[in-house]
């Protein structure tokens, strides 16, 4: 398994906020800088607004006139067109991302498409043909009201029917559908077959019946929010940790290939393994509990179980995040007796953030390990190098470099570069904190993403770099915009203020809004010349 940049199985914390600081030294932050994250948004091209002209009686002098306007508003439009600047350069605000233009669909796709529209109990199909995402196949909406588990599960198999019957389609058919009411809503993919209707890439005889009795058809469980049941893995969200068990055995009753069981934009989570013939194992009722209580405790904001994690050599790892003391977390693993019920070792490590900084505590859940060794990871030292002065605002400029947006997420630059004609220590990662346009400081939860190695040392000259990563914020409304980041260095007592609105293409700010996460990148060398 490989730990991605914008996932939780890889966070590690941040450091905590700082209190309104002076002001950055001026930067040449304004050069922009393409993010070197794949599936970055491709600038879009806007063209000036063209006026409609008044309708008027057909007269000879209307007729010149008319000819000599309309020779003046060619000139002017390519005097516009020429002054005009690159659109790029005048992003008003996040977000970022363009749509993918529109395509006209082939024939065969279109006639298909129609056929499965006239399906009484679908309300539409689409295809990523049409905007330019070959590969992901047909989306199917089913209507609502749903008229049961067994009804909807006629009309997704007459959908395959009709796909199976074109005898040339071999993309994936995805199922969607939204409980009225709750707002649950599932996600089934089948993957068309080349040879005869049957069972579907291990998805059951009757998924979508399954996936709607889940989310509170015949038998309600609990508050399940989401099944989402793919070929090669399923997962099921619920809406708070208590309602975790409940689901799983649910899903474990009807044979539903789910491995991943998260609470809704909550702390607690299990991840499906990677192993293929374990993905669609519905997770054990011991891991589950384990992830309950915890999930449950006051401050923790992460509960992660991951099956074969990169950070403990593809071995089961718990990864807690509470932004407080960690003692307790960590006490609680070492005595309780999940591990010994599943019947394996699981490496824990629980960080612990608060006005001081970052702690950790790691060790075995369960006191189960078979040969003694030492848990992931280990204490964190300080970020202190013998002999280098840490960096302070008087050695080092700060700027943000550029701002970038793919996929849902948001992606700002913080560079650090050394001024002085000395080394200085930089730390493992930013100390961070932000201001809003009003003057307030939001609710920010700050953690991290990426294992931070050894403290960075800046050479004089040398730069570093890190990233800022939170999802999309609502901007309807006159939400109020995040505007400024604080950064502390090491070696000072007050941060300095960065304004987000010096950068390349943001002009009222950011929407990293109060309540949401920033996810903080350790500091590492910078990937081009600092300006």
């Amino acid at each position: 398994m490989t730990d991605s940049p914008d996932d939780p199985r890889s966070s590690t914390p941040a450091y905590g906020p700082g209190p309104t600081g002076k002001v950055a030294h001026s930067a040449d932050a304004s050069a922009p800088r393409l993010a070197e994250s794949p599936g970055a948004p491709e600038e879009s091209s806007r063209a000036p607004e063209q006026q409609e002209s008044e309708r008027s009686t057909w007269r000879p002098a209307a007729v010149v006139a008319w000819l000599a306007g309309g020779l003046a508003v060619l000139v002017g439009a390519v005097v516009v067109w020429q002054a005009v600047p690159d659109p790029s350069t005048d992003i008003q605000s996040l977000p970022l991302e363009v749509s993918p233009s529109a395509r006209p669909l082939s024939p065969e796709t279109a006639a298909l498409l129609r056929d499965i529209e006239r399906i009484d109990g679908v309300a539409s199909a689409g295809s990523g043909e049409s905007t330019g995402t070959p590969g992901t196949g047909i989306t199917v909406e089913l209507a609502t009201p749903l008229p049961g588990p067994v009804e909807s599960q006629a009309v997704a198999d007459e959908v395959l029917d009709v796909v199976q019957a074109d005898g040339t389609f071999r993309e994936p058919v995805t199922l969607e559908a939204t409980m009225p009411g709750s707002g649950a809503d599932i996600a089934v993919t089948y993957t068309v077959p080349d040879g005869e209707p049957g069972e579907y890439a291990g998805l059951g005889d009757d998924p979508v019946s399954d996936a709607v009795v889940l989310i509170g058809g015949a038998h309600p469980v609990g508050r399940v929010t989401q099944v989402d049941l793919r070929p090669d893995r399923g997962a099921v969200l619920v809406s708070e940790p208590g309602t975790l068990r409940s689901a799983a055995d649910e899903a474990r009753r009807l044979h539903l290939p789910a491995g991943t069981f998260r609470v809704d934009d909550g702390p607690g989570e299990w991840l499906a393994s990677f192993q293929e013939d374990a993905a669609r194992e519905v997770p054990p009722d011991a891991g589950l509990a384990m992830i309950e209580q915890v999930a449950g405790m006051e401050d923790v904001t992460t509960a992660l179980y991951v099956p074969d994690s990169d950070k403990n050599s593809g071995e089961p790892y718990f990864e807690v995040i509470i932004q407080a003391d960690p003692a307790p977390v960590a006490d609680l693993l070492d005595t309780v007796g999940y591990a010994d019920q599943l019947g394996y070792p699981v490496a824990y490590k629980v960080w612990g953030i608060d006005e001081s900084g970052e702690t950790s505590r790691v060790g075995w859940v369960s006191g189960r390990t078979s040969d003694g060794a030492i848990a992931p990871g280990g204490e964190r030292p300080d970020d202190g190098v013998a002999g280098v002065a840490a960096c302070t605002d008087g050695d080092v400029q700060l700027g943000l470099p550029w701002v970038d947006a793919a996929a849902g997420q948001r992606y700002l630059g913080v560079r650090a570069t050394n001024r002085s004609d000395a080394p200085c220590v930089l730390g493992r990662r930013p100390d961070v904190s932000f201001l809003s346009a009003d003057g307030s400081a939001p609710d920010i939860l700050r953690e991290p993403v990426g294992e931070a190695g050894d403290p960075v040392v800046l050479e004089p000259g040398d730069s570093a770099d890190s990233v800022i990563q939170w999802g999309a914020g609502p901007t309807a409304g006159g939400v109020v915009l995040t505007t400024a980041v604080l950064v502390t260095l090491p070696g000072d007592d007050q941060p300095v203020r960065l304004a987000v609105t010096d950068v390349w293409g943001i002009s009222e700010g950011i929407d990293l809004l109060h309540g949401a996460k920033a996810r903080i990148e350790p500091w590492n060398p910078a990937t081009d010349s600092a300006s």
